[in-house]
């Protein structure tokens, strides 16, 4: 990701250094967070939807790769969530 991209979903440019504590938290705490990616034909990551759940309390936060972004990714995404019960 671009440092933009991380900006918009870290709300700052976050080191790639910090992302990976980031995502070995989530992965200690897989019972409250959930992980959602698309990939492309080389299984290369381009889409990326994180999903925490606190009590009552659900947060979502999307990452799509620079190159993907604006066609629709996070609208596909959304539309797999509401199918879920």
């Amino acid at each position: 990701l671009s440092d933009e991209s991380k900006t918009l979903r870290f709300a700052y440019p976050a080191k790639d250094s910090s992302i990976e504590k980031f995502i070995q938290s989530v992965d200690a705490n897989f019972d409250s967070h959930h992980i959602l990616a698309i990939e492309d034909a080389n299984l290369n990551f381009i889409g990326v939807v994180h999903i925490s759940l606190q009590d009552d309390e659900m947060e979502l936060a999307f990452s799509v790769a620079d190159s993907y972004q604006g066609q629709g990714m996070v609208l596909g995404f959304i539309r797999q969530l509401a199918q879920l019960r």
